[in-house]
């Protein structure tokens, strides 16, 4: 019978322990799992939709992740718009046009900078509520602006998307001012744009001066950058970043182990002729 007893307890501890070695497994791979959205393109510019999570690489710092799921993504979007128009109206129909093009799919939220940023609504999908913002973007007058406005702008959305951990985060910045060749609060605020989890997307005029945040932001969080000259060419940005956003896939992989967040990130296809636009840094989570 002590034979016995023994035997239980033992096969019972050998159990108890396997168990508690998966759980901690199961413990670390949540711990590490990371999503991202990204979106595909052939050579002419033709969003691909239907890529295989078998035909995507993941490396974090040179060393491979692995790829968990791969999906076209339904979640939804919640843009956080700036205009920074310099008081003159031009973005009226440009944000409209981004508006209109993800309507039904996004949440909004639209602030001009005035110079400061002045938010004009709260997050919402409702054109009730979108359409008097956007009545709101008209010739004011001209606003006298300094030239870090725009970027400490990025940081306050990206810290207010941050707090309110809202699902496919993403900044539209249009810009007349620019930002200044060197800052010292550039580290900072490309940290606040990672930490948000937000693609940052950003249409700006030729000619301004273009410092790291508004440079590298775009790269970095898997946004774009895009010049344009007339108020056609942002309506024309505002519908490209539109059909980005409506073409992305969600991403989930396994961040290799020890590799901690703001290491270079890598994501690619094996398929021939296909480039990956996805953030370049490993995301809060």
């Amino acid at each position: 019978m002590r034979a016995k007893i023994a035997v239980c307890v033992g096969v019972c501890a050998t159990v108890s322990m396997v168990g508690l070695s998966e759980t901690a497994a199961a413990r670390t791979e949540a711990a590490t799992l990371r999503t991202l959205y990204l979106a595909a393109t052939t050579a002419d510019g033709a969003f691909v939709t239907d890529l295989a999570a078998s035909e995507i690489v993941v490396k974090a710092d040179r060393r491979a992740g692995e790829v968990k799921e791969l999906i076209r993504s339904t979640d939804q979007i919640h843009v956080a718009v700036l205009v920074d128009d310099g008081g003159s109206g031009l973005f009226q129909g440009p944000v409209a046009q981004l508006v209109g093009g993800l309507y039904g799919q996004a949440a909004f939220s639209i602030s001009m900078l005035n110079p400061q940023p002045y938010r004009l609504n709260e997050f919402s999908a409702r054109v009730e509520v979108l359409r008097p913002a956007v009545d709101k973007l008209v010739q004011r007058g001209r606003i006298q602006g300094d030239s870090l406005q725009v970027i400490e702008a990025v940081s306050w959305a990206a810290g207010d998307l941050r707090k309110r951990k809202l699902p496919r985060p993403v900044i539209v910045a249009l810009v007349t001012s620019g930002e200044p060749g060197k800052t010292d609060i550039a580290d900072a605020i490309l940290e606040d744009l990672r930490a948000s989890g937000a693609s940052l997307h950003v249409a700006y005029t030729g000619g301004v001066p273009m410092g790291r945040v508004l440079m590298e932001g775009p790269a970095h969080s898997g946004g774009s950058s895009t010049i344009a000259n007339n108020t056609r060419a942002f309506a024309d940005a505002m519908t490209a970043i539109g059909k980005m956003l409506t073409n992305q896939y969600r991403l989930t992989y396994v961040l290799p182990d020890g590799v901690q967040p703001d290491r270079a990130l890598e994501v690619a296809t094996t398929r021939p002729g296909v480039r990956i636009l996805a953030p370049t840094r490993v995301p809060t989570t």
